[in-house]
């Protein structure tokens, strides 16, 4: 009986959940020199734009940090409830150094409503989260950053 509950509740438990992954573009190794934008290097940023007839949030992480050599960089994307996860991995680290990525992908799906945004990003487990509240009602856009400072970050 225990190992039917237990089968039971991992079933519920993968299917209460819609996982996707997808590889997402991404620009090359930043330099700041001459850089375009009025985002530093000290900060991790996401710049979202939210489709209410599409369903679509489309998401930009500013300065996200990877190996200098990282292949391709691919996103898990997890919904549980009103929490998106947007967890960020790399296909190897070939090289000793890092380096700063602007990455792009979009959730597909996303009705209106509030949501709880994370990122989940292998080089800043000793940083600030990137996590931003969403209010989704229409069309609309905005920027949430977090300072940033340990390598790469502020390297300019």
């Amino acid at each position: 009986m225990k190992r039917i509950l237990f089968l039971v509740l991992i079933f519920g438990l993968l299917t209460a959940c819609k996982r996707e992954k997808s590889t997402i573009q991404h620009s090359a190794c930043k330099s700041f020199s001459g850089k375009s934008t009025n985002i530093t290097s000290d900060s991790s940023c996401v710049y979202y734009t939210y489709n209410a007839a599409q369903q679509q949030l489309h998401l930009q992480h500013i300065n996200a940090v990877f190996n200098c050599c990282p292949g391709e960089l691919y996103a898990d994307i997890l919904r549980e409830a009103d929490t998106i996860f947007i967890s960020e991995r790399e296909e190897h680290a070939e090289c000793d150094c890092m380096c700063l990525y602007d990455l792009e992908l979009t959730v597909n799906g996303v009705a209106p409503g509030n949501y709880i945004l994370k990122f989940i990003e292998p080089y800043a487990t000793f940083e600030s989260a990137l996590v931003v509240a969403l209010s989704l009602q229409q069309m609309q856009s905005d920027t949430f950053c977090v300072a940033r400072a340990n390598y790469p970050y502020g390297i300019n």
